[in-house]
């Protein structure tokens, strides 16, 4: 099975709640049939950001080391809106971003606007007969967490060499264990 991309999932829901339409938009380049229903809005990622260093912290859990990492990440999402229909969808869309609605539905799947701009589609490729006509670019911020066991050092060597004036040279080996 394939995993969905939860960042177009969680703008699917944010979509579909202002437009006021269920099930309004779908993941592009599934190659899934044109969805039957008009109008329609195409979501697709087009790039990720980490707009500052993210915090690092280990801690132990059930006898391993873990090291998390969480950061804010700009997530680049192009909303595209067929042409039937799509215009007054997305005057919808561009005004809904402070209506308690929407705000709660961005607090609920934890991606937020940042900001956003008209989609240039003059050079997008685009799936073939769809006629997308007009899009809206958002940058969503989300905030990224990662966790890997990363163990513990349970052994290590040092070695080196110490030089004296004479020329004398005394090799060092130390072994730590636990």
């Amino acid at each position: 099975m394939i995993e969905k991309n939860p960042y177009v999932v969680a703008m699917q829901k944010i979509v579909d709640i202002a437009v006021g339409i269920p099930r309004y938009s779908y993941p592009m380049y599934q190659n899934a049939p044109r969805p039957t229903e008009n109008p329609f809005a195409a979501i697709r990622i087009m790039g990720s950001r980490s707009p500052c260093y993210d915090e690092l912290t280990t801690y132990e859990k059930d006898g391993e080391l873990i090291q998390r990492t969480e950061g804010n990440r700009e997530i680049m999402v192009d909303v595209l809106f067929n042409r039937a229909g799509g215009y007054s969808d997305i005057i919808k869309f561009d005004n809904s971003f402070f209506r308690p609605d929407v705000e709660a539905i961005c607090d609920e799947v934890g991606m937020h606007l940042l900001r956003k701009k008209a989609t240039n589609l003059r050079n997008k490729s685009l799936e073939t007969n769809w006629e997308i006509r007009t899009g809206i670019t958002c940058i969503m911020s989300v905030l990224q967490v990662d966790e890997v066991v990363i163990g513990y050092v349970d052994e290590f060597n040092i070695s080196g060499s110490h030089f004296e004036e004479s020329g004398k040279v005394t090799n060092l080996n130390i072994n730590i264990k636990e």
